[in-house]
């Protein structure tokens, strides 16, 4: 189920075919804005869908003075809802450790691990630094980048909690947990040029990392995209 509207826009990680078309599940109109945002995502859209089956939404926006778009997530334990910029290309979520990061299930990914290899990451890192997420020895090392400003450096790659609201396609449902997903810790500086507010990016590329990969895996989603 997408729903669209002047100014929010829903969108699903999971979208499945059945008897209902998509013409009944569209709120329109579909604004210039609407239309460009749905050209970042690489989900291609089957003909109708499922009202029977839960798919995972999350309400995005586009920022008016970068003009970047930006949608919520929950991670960590207590949740922290966080807005993160949409990147079509982007490998990874990736958010910034620097400023306050507190979770009870935040994990580092060991170099080695089963989590490194999907990741493709490009090394091993130590951090000299007390021990707190993103600085952690023994450590996978990647590359969060931020396109808006071209610039990336090295980041500490991590598992904690990740959740988004679920819906029959009638009614919102309960809350869909991933408690081990995996994403990128960035610094502060990274988050120069993104929307005011946002903590990072989540990125929607071909990867087995990328967010609806990781999503569809935890909860047995059909790949559609």
């Amino acid at each position: 189920m997408i729903k669209l509207t002047s100014s929010w826009l829903y969108l699903c990680y999971k979208i499945a075919s059945n008897s209902t078309p998509l013409s009944q599940l569209l709120t329109l109109p579909m604004d210039s804005s609407s239309l460009l945002l749905l050209s970042f995502l690489y989900l291609s859209l089957p003909i109708s869908f499922s009202l029977k089956t839960n798919a995972l939404v999350s309400p995005t926006a586009k920022d008016p003075a970068t003009l970047q778009y930006f949608t919520r997530v929950y991670q960590r334990t207590p949740f922290v809802n966080l807005n993160v910029v949409l990147d079509l290309g982007g490998r990874y979520l990736w958010v910034d450790c620097d400023k306050g990061y507190v979770s009870s299930t935040y994990r580092p990914v060991r170099c080695r691990s089963a989590e490194c290899s999907l990741a493709n990451a490009n090394g091993c890192g130590d951090c000299f630094s007390k021990a707190r997420p993103g600085c952690n020895n023994n450590t996978c090392g990647v590359s969060p980048e931020n396109p808006f400003i071209r610039t990336s450096t090295g980041g500490e790659l991590a598992t904690d909690v990740f959740s988004l609201p679920s819906t029959d396609g009638y009614k919102p449902g309960p809350a869909a947990k991933d408690p081990q997903f995996i994403f990128s810790c960035g610094p502060t500086f990274l988050l120069k040029g993104l929307a005011n507010g946002t903590s990072g990016i989540i990125g929607l590329g071909r990867t087995k990392v990328a967010p609806p990969e990781q999503l569809a895996s935890t909860f047995s989603f059909q790949r559609t995209y």
